[in-house]
């Protein structure tokens, strides 16, 4: 008989790391933060947000599908930088930064 229940040591070193975790995140957003204090705060500076839609019932395909972020302006408005560097249409990159919706604050 195979004994699958974690014991409280299992659960310990999994919170710790967890946690660990965790604050290598919060260090990394806060300097991400630092580094981009003009970024676009609805979308954290990734431009939208991203997210899987599935297609079918139980076990059908997925679909990543992007939502742009509409809270800037103007399209041409960069979301890391917050600097008029991206074309009127909104597409990249930056000619201030170099962003092309492929940062943002860490999550």
């Amino acid at each position: 008989m195979s004994n699958d229940v974690p014991n409280s040591d299992d659960c310990d070193i999994d919170l710790a790391a967890e946690k660990s975790q965790a604050e290598a995140v919060a260090v990394a957003a806060a300097a991400w933060r630092s580094a981009w204090p003009n970024h676009c705060t609805a979308c954290s500076g990734w431009g939208g947000t991203s997210y899987l839609e599935m297609h079918g019932f139980r076990g059908g395909s997925g679909e990543q599908v992007f939502d742009p972020c509409g809270a800037l302006p103007r399209a041409s408005t960069c979301h890391r930088c917050g600097q008029d560097g991206l074309s009127e249409d909104g597409d990249g990159p930056c000619r201030h930064c170099g962003w092309n919706y492929d940062d943002g604050e860490p999550q």
